[in-house]
């Protein structure tokens, strides 16, 4: 506990740096500019948007399994 009583524990906190998921956004966006122009875009989407944009990459990955 600090000294005014509340707890201070970061125990919980990954930082960005070393989350293996961001670096991969990080390394893939860097590399592919229409990436990152949905990165950059994906917090304005309308959530229709967002959720048929998810529905298609979930579509293509089922489909590169077969």
């Amino acid at each position: 506990m600090s000294p005014s009583g509340n707890s201070t524990t970061t125990d919980s906190v990954t930082p960005c740096d070393t989350d293996p998921a961001s670096a991969r956004s990080r390394i893939s966006s860097q590399s592919d500019p229409e990436l990152q122009r949905v990165i950059d875009a994906w917090p304005t989407l309308p959530s229709a948007l967002r959720a048929g944009v998810l529905a298609m990459v979930e579509a293509a990955s089922r489909s590169e399994g077969e």
